[in-house]
């Protein structure tokens, strides 16, 4: 969650990094905000060529977003589980020691905001196994996947957990929940949507909640009740 930012470019190091290198090296691998508000996936592969997609929406800096770039046989960024913008692979990249929430030379080039979990893989993640992560950090943080895709909920197991796309489609504003799921370490007793118009929350079920119990819910519309 950005509180503020300061834009960069596409070829340049200006800009609020959210990830960066450690020191100014090729490879580079960071994101930041580019192009006045956009997510950016910056990259310099190893003969130097720096490119790399720019995200189509913009930056919020009203609440929590689950941002996932990746670089396998292209590269990409997904913003709360929709694909948000794809380009194509041009050249191989030896992924640098990475540095959270800091530029790689500018002290004053760091993210302006709140970061509330990191996860970095070094194998290329299947659909399901992504939908099982954004998922997690969804009903943890109480933050709605992008519907514009028909994403359900899954848990570590790959159960549905929340069918927003078949029973529950009519239901996909300020999704939230609480549940147990011992294979991700998710145990979570109190939830609400962080959306502006969210009422609802749920706290501290009696029987407590084992592993593999979810209860979920959602509004079929947007506006505050």
């Amino acid at each position: 969650k950005l509180s503020s930012f300061i834009a960069g470019g596409t070829a340049d190091g200006a800009g609020d990094y959210m990830l960066d290198r450690t020191t100014a090296t090729t490879p580079l691998i960071s994101f930041k905000v580019a192009n006045t508000d956009k997510y950016f996936y910056q990259q310099r592969d190893n003969s130097g060529s720096l490119s790399g997609p720019v995200s189509s929406i913009s930056v919020n800096t009203s609440s929590f977003v689950i941002a996932h770039f990746y670089r396998n046989a292209g590269y990409g960024i997904h913003i709360n589980g929709a694909h948000n913008v794809f380009s194509g692979d041009n050249g191989a990249v030896t992924a640098p020691t990475l540095r959270i929430g800091r530029h790689a030379t500018a002290t004053t080039g760091g993210m302006k905001g709140d970061l509330t979990e990191v996860a970095a893989y070094n194998s290329p993640l299947t659909t399901a196994n992504r939908q099982q992560i954004e998922s997690y950090l969804a009903i943890k943080y109480g933050i709605t996947l992008d519907q514009t895709v028909a994403t359900n909920y899954l848990s570590s197991t790959g159960t549905v957990v929340y069918p927003a796309t078949t029973t529950h489609n009519l239901y996909i504003n300020d999704i939230a929940g609480i549940g147990v799921d011992t294979g991700s370490g998710l145990s979570q007793s109190t939830s609400q949507s962080q959306n502006a118009n969210s009422l609802l929350q749920i706290s501290n079920p009696s029987p407590a909640l084992v592993n593999g119990n979810f209860m979920m819910w959602g509004k079929d519309y947007s506006a505050a009740f």
